[in-house]
């Protein structure tokens, strides 16, 4: 806001800027229970297990969405983007350059770029996400010759995408669309924690640090920034309990 009044007085909108003179109330910081911020290794099969058998209407698409959200810890923009042309099943790679950008579940555009230069990456994938893309990519290819459906983009060869047989149309999965969703089965509380896109970003944060072995800026590069606060905080919440196991070690060589 100061900054604007000030663009104000530059132009002479207005005479003086109102802000300067403001104090701004302390705010007493409050500390974030971190392990709401993402799911442990149960709780995320125990929720890919439900996805999979998720029922909703055209959501056909719902489980490898969120089987590659999670496997993969790129966000939700970026998941919508993805072409055909961007996955090598064979050589398990998924390539990022784009995010989508959407008003609402039917109007949108995908972007050029994606969120920044360094979000522009290659991430190498498991046999599991990889097995499962190519079945919904042969599922996909069944549903377009079953509703006779005609993609309203047909240049881009989107991998999410959901079916309105009734009107015999393709559309790019949004994220308001999946947003609704987890909405709805938040409603029915199924789960412990508040499910969303991006808590599954976090997730993949959180196991990468529990693997072990992995590196705070490999795991940065493979999200696509080059510094991240919550990644950061989540990262180091995973690794204490291994800072015993660190003094360990250093004890036993130096006694050696």
């Amino acid at each position: 806001m100061k900054n604007l009044f000030n663009t104000a007085v530059k132009y002479s909108i207005i005479n003086s800027n109102p802000a300067d003179n403001i104090i701004m109330p302390k705010i007493e910081p409050t500390k974030k229970d971190i392990t709401s911020m993402y799911l442990t290794k149960n709780e995320l099969l125990n929720f890919l297990d439900f996805a999979k058998n998720y029922k909703g209407y055209g959501s056909n698409y719902f489980y490898p969405l969120c089987l590659t959200l999670a496997f993969t810890g790129i966000r939700l923009g970026e998941a919508c983007a993805l072409l055909w042309e961007n996955v090598d099943i064979e050589n398990k790679t998924i390539k990022i350059e784009s995010s989508m950008y959407s008003k609402n579940q039917n109007e949108y555009e995908r972007q050029n770029s994606p969120k920044n230069l360094s979000s522009i990456r290659t991430i190498i994938i498991g046999n599991t996400l990889a097995t499962e893309l190519k079945k919904w990519k042969t599922e996909q290819l069944t549903l377009r010759v079953l509703y006779g459906t005609r993609n309203n983009k047909p240049n881009l060869d989107f991998v999410f995408t959901r079916f309105e047989k009734t009107k015999f149309k393709e559309i790019a999965v949004l994220q308001p669309t999946v947003q609704l969703i987890f909405t709805k089965i938040n409603k029915k509380h199924l789960f412990n924690k508040k499910i969303y896109a991006h808590l599954f970003r976090h997730t993949h944060v959180s196991l990468l640090a529990e693997a072990g072995n992995i590196s705070l800026e490999s795991i940065q590069q493979r999200l696509g920034h080059s510094s991240d606060e919550t990644t950061r905080k989540i990262y180091l919440h995973i690794t204490e309990k291994s800072k015993l196991d660190t003094a360990n070690t250093f004890e036993n060589y130096m006694t050696k």
